[in-house]
């Protein structure tokens, strides 16, 4: 999931604590603004969405989320390689 908000610092401490998922921050820019960004990537497993939606909701119903469709995901908190 790729989360840009004026909130990142917590949704990212959000994620951390009640779901237990790291987030990796990556520097953006807009395009159009030429604003530079910090946008959240995280990897959740489908049936924590609902969850992490309602947290984003609650934090900043501003930000801009995709969700991505991911086949596999190998790693810490997921399946070893």
């Amino acid at each position: 999931m790729t989360i840009i908000s004026s909130c990142k610092d917590d949704i990212a401490e959000e994620i951390n604590h009640t779901l237990d998922r790291g987030v990796t921050i990556l520097n953006g820019r807009g395009h159009y603004s030429k604003e530079s960004k910090e946008i959240l990537y995280a990897v959740i497993q489908k049936q924590e969405l609902m969850r992490l939606k309602k947290i984003i909701k609650k934090i900043d119903r501003d930000a801009f989320v995709v969700v991505h469709d991911v086949r596999d995901v190998f790693g810490e908190g997921f399946v070893n390689i």
